[in-house]
């Protein structure tokens, strides 16, 4: 009897390495089915993230692309009102310069005037003492006499 005892120790030994063996296969089939569905988890990932890159590059390109349209505007704006403010100025300082010439040529014709009347009346007061001189001249001739 002991040896029946021992032969069926064995046997249920053996089927419970059998079924060690079983669970084992079973669990390496399940870690491939694992590591192939994280596999595939991955790669549908990665062509997520790509396609997800792919859009935010389009979006970005995109997105300068306007910023570069608004400044490109914006600059033509500036120099639309400068040019404006330029021509404005201008047409002050021509409008002051002419106003400056008239002002010039009245104050040089002025100056002319003056020289004019100054030499007039030089003239006369020199008129005036060579005729004071001479009658001065006759009284002392007179004097003298």
């Amino acid at each position: 009897m002991a040896m029946v005892d021992h032969s069926q120790e064995i046997n249920w030994q053996a089927k419970y390495l059998e079924q060690i063996d079983a669970r084992l296969a079973g669990l390496e089939r399940g870690l491939q089915d694992l590591r192939a569905e994280v596999k595939s988890e991955m790669q549908d990932l990665r062509a997520e993230v790509k396609s997800e890159m792919q859009d935010l590059r389009a979006e970005l390109k995109s997105e300068v692309q306007n910023l570069r349209t608004e400044l490109k505007n914006e600059i033509q704006d500036l120099q639309t009102e400068v040019k404006g403010e330029v021509q404005d100025l201008r047409a002050e300082v021509k409008s002051d310069t002419r106003d400056l010439r008239g002002e010039i040529k009245d104050l040089r014709s002025e100056m002319t005037n003056l020289r004019n009347e100054t030499r007039r009346l030089v003239f006369a007061v020199l008129g005036l003492l060579s005729t004071a001189l001479l009658g001065i001249a006759g009284i002392v001739i007179k004097v003298w006499r």
